[in-house]
């Protein structure tokens, strides 16, 4: 009998242990002998039972869990059925699962049926036999599996770049060409290669000559490719093969590529020469290992994992998930690979994501990252009944893992026998091509590409209620030649976004978030793009939704601040309501999912700490606190919380974290429907939280922390540090400007550029010198102008008139010396080109042109710059008096001549001093001439 979906938000809380006693939910206290429990593929149900029960084995159309009496009344009241086993399933005997397809194997006398149910026949058998007459294992993805009596662990949500599941890829709309690039590179005939060589070995059995003849070869072939290998021993058996492309910003961080490489027949040491299970999902990882040996930097690591002893029960994949678990490992994803190149007649090609003992997240992420990068990408979804194969192993043991395959329901027949050869087995190259570049698309996407890397200082709070504000950062293209672009977006309401170019100033790119409103937090994001064509944002994500960076912008009145540092708990309390108290106060160490050090200083407040002897996860079936002292926020008038956290909880279906403030709750976790998304912080987290109930004030506040527990599955809780209470106000008014001006001193003949720094300079209306209006750029804390052509020599007024006021302050004015031609860059055909010579007052200056630089000597000349050697080539273009500050500043028509267009034209003054009587040169002015 088939579940109903899932459809009832009563299950939820319903299964959450809303009403329930912990020792009712406590499964030894109910019937110890494992259940049927009847959930359809329904993933969801699932792992709630994962979290609610004790799940030893998802067999496709069930689980086989035990739980307790009062779970099992819950379940049948929602209509999912379930169904007992008989006494001698609670323990001392071996569990298997073999389906209907199996009929033809003859069971041995010693395997008693228990049930059957969906197709599937559940065995108890002494312990450590064949459930099989002639001894065999006939084990995993053909229909029959063993069941280990070890609570299935639950695995967390897939999240990328801060979103779930597939949410961040389906936002991206392009893919990274990096990846493409990889993606293309899979070749279907190297895929065949690899398989003829591993078929060549008559048996890849584990435990026999052949085995450990696959793994040397595996391993050279690795080796071969420059990568690191090393060999993971579990047993007298052939060993793991193992090799990995750390990561080089989060090496811990880790992406598995696996498949299993042994090979099993009908007897131990006949033929079995595997070509499709599961040499095409070994050929494939090699493939996968060619192309990314040489194709870091990723963020993340990547380890290839080629397995031995799967046919025995995975165990080789079994014990490299329990030494992942033993290491304290952040597993991102497992990625198996397990019989790819089998297409039955008539089938389509698609690669099947099994359903069965994986991550849904995980598989939608594959999918849509699939279809993103492969051209001719085809899916479905699809349950296994009874068998399964590694990604088993990490599922069980709390990893993300999905499972591609040929086809759930027509894969090759004759796998386990002499006839699984290259020639009858593996028939759709194309097929096992199509998955491979699903799995390499996957595996990249999650091991992030490091195209660019961004150093950036964050925005810290500012009381400048004007800004604008200024942002800076170092960018460097890994992999082109040159950074071409980089943008800050921001937003002040979280809603609207603006977007704003850097600019670069030779040693790194400065932009600006303009200003204006406050109080406000304000959040941005940097991108950054390279000549390549590749980019990168900074946070990671922020584009997609993660967090961004933020900073505040008013003033703040501290009412209370404590980093719990102090030589006692400074009126901290802390108790249970039920259960164990577990909050301490110290130092955190790191263990389940705790942060290693506080955010400052050394002392944090926490559940479990994890220190000697302790595990760091908060206890079952408890309810406790951590109370502040009463705070006096008299004459308060818009309060806020802020603190520092580092929370790692249950989805709130099954554990509530809480915050209390005057005995109302003020915050809690997120409680999904689906109750498997738990909060699993990787950073300490900036939060801040308004007392919304308080508009008017508050005399006095007090502050809890709650973590409430059920007794399925216990994570890091609750850590904090830098508490405080403060009032949010509005930024004070601006000063009038005040400012310096750099340089003080600039040339009579103008066009150096003049900065105007000092307070009260954001908000900029206008900028005068001399009396006369000019054009100005707004920067933060500053203006930048040009200087203009001056009159006269000495003092110049500078000022600066903003909404608060205005300010002044004088530059300098002196004669150019030596001389000089001042221009622009560029003129238009048919425009005015509009030059300034500025040498000693009251002397003569001459202009010449030519189209050619170099120098020429001119009879009676100082030497010249430009002319290309040749005096013919020069064009004098006119000449006239200095003023009195030693400015002469003429305009020449430019031909409207289209044949111009694209010249670059070279000018050089000539000038005369009469109280030195002396010529001089101004050096070159390179002017190219545009349409």
């Amino acid at each position: 009998m088939r579940a109903p979906l899932l459809t009832l938000p009563g299950l939820l809380l319903a299964l959450s242990g809303a009403g329930e006693t912990p020792s009712e939910e406590n499964p030894a206290a109910g019937d110890p002998a494992p259940r049927l429990v009847f959930h359809g593929h329904d993933a969801g149900l699932r792992d709630l039972l994962i979290r609610r029960a004790e799940v030893w084995h998802d067999a496709g159309d069930f689980l086989l869990a035990v739980l307790s009496p009062n779970l099992v009344e819950t379940l049948h009241a929602r209509g999912i059925a379930t169904q007992a086993l008989p006494a001698e399933a609670a323990g001392g005997l071996d569990l298997w699962l073999v389906a209907d397809d199996h009929a033809g194997d003859e069971l041995a006398p010693h395997a008693r049926r228990l049930a059957t149910a969906a197709g599937v026949h559940v065995l108890a058998v002494p312990a450590n036999l064949s459930p099989f007459a002639d001894g065999g294992q006939h084990a995993c993805h053909t229909g029959v599996a063993r069941v280990r009596r070890e609570p299935v662990r639950p695995a967390p949500v897939l999240r990328w770049r801060g979103l779930e599941g597939a949410r961040g890829i389906e936002a991206l709309g392009a893919g990274d060409p990096r990846i493409q690039a990889l993606v293309d590179q899979v070749d279907a005939a190297k895929l065949q290669a690899n398989n003829a060589a591993l078929v060549a070995i008559p048996t890849r059995r584990s435990d026999q000559p052949g085995g450990f003849q696959a793994q040397a070869q595996i391993k050279a072939s690795l080796e071969a490719f420059g990568l690191s290998v090393t060999l993971q021993d579990f047993g007298p058996t052939a060993d793991n093969v193992v090799a990995e492309i750390p990561g080089a910003v989060t090496p811990e961080r880790i992406v598995v590529i696996g498949a299993h490489y042994d090979s099993i027949g009908g007897l131990a040491t006949g033929p079995a020469p595997g070509a499709d299970d599961n040499g095409s999902g070994t050929a494939a990882v090699i493939e996968l290992a060619r192309i990314l040996a040489t194709a870091g930097p990723f963020e993340n690591t990547i380890r290839l994992m080629l397995f031995a002893a799967e046919e025995f029960g995975l165990v080789g994949s079994n014990y490299a998930a329990a030494q992942s678990v033993a290491s304290g490992e952040e597993i991102l994803a497992m990625l198996n690979m397990d019989m790819i190149a089998y297409r039955a007649p008539g089938d389509t090609r698609d690669v099947d994501f099994i359903t069965t003992s994986t991550t849904p997240s995980l598989t939608d992420f594959a999918a849509a990252t699939g279809a993103l990068y492969v051209p001719d990408w085809a899916w479905k979804k699809a349950g296994l009944t009874a068998g399964t194969s590694d990604h088993k192993s990490f599922w069980s043991h709390g990893f993300p893992a999905a499972f591609f395959f040929e086809d759930a329901h027509e894969y090759y027949p004759a796998i386990h026998t002499p006839a699984d050869t290259q020639a009858l087995a593996t028939n759709d190259w194309d097929l096992a091509r199509m998955i491979a570049r699903g799995v390499l698309a996957t595996a990249a996407t999650l091991a992030e590409p490091l195209d660019l890397s961004i150093s950036h200082a964050p925005l810290a709070d500012t009381d400048d209620g004007v800004g604008p504000y200024l942002v800076t950062a170092a960018v460097t293209s890994l992999v082109g030649t040159t950074v071409n672009a980089v943008d800050v977006t921001w937003t002040v309401d979280g809603t609207t976004w603006s977007t704003a170019p850097l600019a670069f100033d030779g040693a790194q790119w400065k932009g600006l978030i303009a200003g204006g409103a406050s109080p406000v937090d304000v959040e941005y994001y940097l991108t950054a793009r390279d000549d390549a064509g590749y980019s990168e944002v900074a946070p990671e994500g922020a584009d997609l939704g993660a967090e961004p960076y933020s900073f505040f912008v008013g003033t703040k009145t501290v009412f209370y601040a404590t980093g719990f540092e102090g030589p006692g708990d400074e009126g901290w309390t802390h108790g249970a309501y039920s259960g164990t108290d577990d909050w301490q106060r110290g130092t955190p160490n790191g263990k389940a999912g705790d942060p290693s050090a506080a955010h400052s200083g050394t002392s944090v407040w926490g559940n479990d700490l994890g220190a000697a002897g302790f595990n760091g996860a908060y206890p079952a079936n408890a309810e406790s606190y951590l109370r502040s002292p009463v705070i006096d926020t008299t004459g308060s008038t818009n309060l806020w919380l802020e603190f520092r956290r580092w929370l790692n909880v249950e989805d709130a279906v099954h554990d509530q974290a809480q915050i209390y403030v005057d005995d109302l709750l003020f915050w809690q976790n997120t409680a999904t429907f689906s109750g498997v998304v738990s909060t699993a912080d990787e950073a300490w987290s900036e939060e801040e939280m308004h007392v919304f109930w308080a508009p008017g004030g508050a005399p006095s506040i007090q502050v809890e922390f709650r973590l409430r527990s059920d007794n399925s599955v216990q994570l890091g809780g609750w850590n904090l540090d830098s508490f405080a209470v403060v009032q949010r106000d509005p930024a004070p008014p601006p000063p009038a400007p005040g400012f310096t001006l750099s340089p003080a001193t600039v040339a009579a003949v103008g066009g150096g550029e003049v900065v105007a720094a000092g307070s009260g300079m954001g908000g900029v209306l206008s900028v005068t010198v001399g009396g006369v209006p000019v054009p100005f750029t707004q920067g933060a804390g500053e203006v930048r102008f040009d200087a203009p052509v001056f009159g006269q020599l000495g003092a110049a007024t500078v000022t600066v008139t903003t909404a608060a006021g205005v300010g002044s302050a004088d530059l300098n004015v002196v004669a150019a010396d030596p001389p000089v031609l001042v221009g622009p860059a560029t003129v238009t055909i048919g425009g005015l080109l509009d030059v300034s010579v500025g040498a000693a007052p009251d002397g003569l200056a001459w202009l010449l042109l030519s189209l050619t630089s170099g120098a020429t000597v001119v009879a009676g000349l100082p030497p010249l710059e430009i002319g290309g050697g040749n005096p013919t080539a020069l064009l004098p273009l006119g000449s006239g008096v200095l003023d009195a500050a030693g400015a002469w500043s003429p305009a020449f028509p430019v031909p409207a001549n289209p044949s111009l267009a694209g010249l670059l034209a070279y000018f050089e003054a000539v000038t005369f001093d009469p109280a030195g009587a002396l010529l001089d040169t101004s050096g070159v002015l390179a002017v190219s001439i545009d349409e």
